[in-house]
């Protein structure tokens, strides 16, 4: 149960970082 509740909270934060990086690749070489 504990384990789940990591590797959800860990996927969230991975999600969010990983958007974050494709908005600034994509701001970059738009621009």
């Amino acid at each position: 149960m504990l384990k789940s509740i990591y590797f959800v909270t860990f996927y969230k934060y991975f999600m969010v970082y990983f958007v974050k990086y494709e908005i600034i690749l994509i701001h970059y070489s738009g621009a």
